[in-house]
């Protein structure tokens, strides 16, 4: 079975995570499928050093 992809969208960052839910937003319809090289979902990345870090932030809330 083939899967198509509608929108394309590539790095696992703000940006695209961003991107997502714009096109949700706007209506957009279909499949969207973020390749990243990184396991986790789209996170924050300053909070990770100035509050994950120094222990001041839980890690679920990070995540975007």
């Amino acid at each position: 079975m083939t899967k198509s992809t509608d929108f394309l969208l590539i790095g696992g960052g703000l940006a695209s995570a961003t991107a997502a839910e714009t096109l949700r937003k706007e209506g957009a319809e279909g499949r969207i499928v973020i390749i990243s090289a990184e396991s986790r979902p789209p996170y924050h990345r300053p909070p990770l050093t100035k509050h994950f870090l120094l222990e001041k932030t839980k890690q679920s809330l990070l995540y975007i």
